[in-house]
């Protein structure tokens, strides 16, 4: 099964993480929020 794809992205984006919250918990919110 192929994994969904969304819109490519490229570039940087730079966030700020809140003590507590993983990396990959972020990245997860941030690729969900811009459909990637």
């Amino acid at each position: 099964m192929a994994r969904k794809k969304g819109r490519e992205i490229s570039g940087w984006l730079v966030v700020d993480k809140p003590a507590g919250v993983t990396s990959t918990t972020v990245v997860n919110k941030v690729r969900w929020a811009l459909d990637a």
